[in-house]
């Protein structure tokens, strides 16, 4: 059985960022540039970044694929 799985928009997305559990030692995400967001406040900071470049216009919107 295949399961699919709808794709976020980008609110929806952030939106459970947000409200996930802690990463662990297991669960650490790394960006394209390297980065490793290795807590909560991390990845918090990094989505203000990516919001903020949205906002400017130097970032295509989640939604606009």
């Amino acid at each position: 059985m295949v399961t699919r799985v709808l794709p976020l928009s980008g609110d929806e997305f952030v939106a459970r960022v947000r409200r996930a559990a802690p990463s662990t030692n297991d669960d650490v995400p790394v960006t394209i540039d390297g980065r490793r967001l290795e807590n909560k406040e991390a990845l918090l900071a990094w989505l203000a970044e990516v919001e903020a470049g949205r906002a400017a216009g130097r970032f295509a919107d989640f939604d606009d694929a």
